[in-house]
C-alpha cells in the first residue's frame, strides 16, 4: 500500500510456524504455492521485529497468530 488507509487492518488468521520442523516435501509444496519468496519467509519467522516491520509496512494493526507446535 502507498499510503495509510482510513480504516484499521486486523487479520485474525495468521499462519506461523517453525519451518525446521515441517518435513522437506510439505516445504517443497510450499515453496511452489506461495506468494513470497521461502527466504523472505524465513527471514520473518527468525526474526520477530523483522515480522512486526512487515506488518507494519502493510498498515497491519493486530494479528491474531495459529501456531500448529
Amino acid at each position: 500500500m502507498n499510503s495509510k488507509p482510513n480504516f484499521k487492518v486486523v487479520d485474525f488468521h495468521v499462519h506461523i510456524t517453525d519451518f525446521r520442523m515441517v518435513k522437506p516435501h510439505i516445504q517443497d509444496v510450499f515453496k511452489k504455492f506461495q506468494n513470497f519468496s521461502f527466504d523472505f519467509l524465513l527471514n520473518l519467522m527468525k526474526n520477530p521485529s523483522k515480522f512486526v516491520e512487515f506488518l507494519d509496512e502493510n498498515w497491519v494493526e493486530k494479528v491474531c497468530l495459529i501456531n500448529y507446535v
